[in-house]
């Protein structure tokens, strides 16, 4: 297959859904026990000493209950609990696959900032099935880029001098040469857990394994139609996730390595063609690429 046969693709859908969710917050038990001094004769001392030093014990007890509790064993909890502590990290290294059927079709990499929302995928076709050069695709400040791969043919819409096309409401179709998916996935997978109704998750495998893996569906939406499947390390983050979707078997598949420092994503400088909310770079069959 050519590069120059290569017709536009359609991105992948999905939501950002990420959008105003607060980690939950921790109970603080600061107060501490007050001195007690012997006020009372001998005789009725060691009653009231029995009874401060029972009374001071069961304060420290509820103290360190609040403060240290045990790690949450039910698989929604722990999900829901890792996609929070996950979603404060400010960098992880990204590497992954587009699959359909099983097999890997786009090879993924990158980096991402979970936490202020920003990411940086480099997209390349795997061995055998494609030989188009890697592009890059980012997410910044909530816009979308995504650079235009050289040997597509470009839609009359696209300027001549545009590198990269820029959205925050995906279009139908791209100038790349195959399968994408909006730089911002990987962020919404992560927060996923967090923001579908009606969740359902269970462990695969048993406690102790590093990473433990979950499978999860959600009963409604537009998600109810994938399986996904989720793996926790003993930290407590996410350091694997995939989806399937049952009707086709296409999807996706991911795994992350969390380090310190911030990620070193930024907007395109150049060349970027900013779309409109329902742009569409292809609006008729007569401009799009056939291939």
């Amino acid at each position: 297959m050519r590069v120059e046969d290569l017709a536009p693709v359609c991105i992948n859908q999905c939501d950002d859904a990420l959008s105003g969710c607060t980690p939950a917050g921790t109970l603080d038990a600061t107060k501490q026990p007050q001195r007690v001094t012997r006020t009372q004769p001998s005789g009725h001392y060691a009653l009231l000493r029995t009874r401060v030093c029972i009374g001071v014990l069961a304060i420290v007890l509820a103290s360190c209950s609040s403060t240290h509790k045990s790690a949450p064993t039910d698989a929604v909890t722990t999900l829901m609990a890792a996609s929070a502590q996950s979603g404060r990290a400010s960098f992880a290294t990204l590497r992954g696959a587009m699959t359909a059927e099983g097999q890997d079709q786009v090879v993924v990499s990158g980096e991402v900032d979970f936490k202020d929302r920003e990411a940086m995928l480099t997209l390349a076709p795997t061995p055998g099935m494609g030989t188009y050069p890697p592009y890059e695709a980012r997410f910044v400040d909530g816009w979308s880029y995504v650079e235009i791969e050289a040997g597509v043919r470009r839609p009359p819409t696209v300027r001549a001098d545009a590198r990269w096309i820029a959205f925050q409401q995906k279009p139908a179709y791209l100038p790349v040469p195959d399968r994408s998916l909006p730089p911002e996935f990987p962020i919404f997978l992560i927060g996923l857990p967090r923001t579908q109704p009606a969740m359902s998750a269970q462990f695969i495998d048993p406690p102790g394994t590093d990473p433990r893996r979950l499978s999860v569906r959600f009963g409604r939406g537009i998600y109810s139609g994938s399986d996904f499947t989720y793996g926790i390390d003993k930290g407590g983050r996410i350091v694997s996730v995939s989806d399937v979707v049952r009707s086709d078997q296409q999807g996706s598949r991911f795994t992350l390595v969390y380090g310190n420092g911030v990620a070193n994503v930024v907007a395109p400088s150049g060349g970027v063609q900013r779309l409109t909310p329902g742009e569409n770079l292809y609006p008729t069959p007569t401009t799009a690429s056939t291939g």
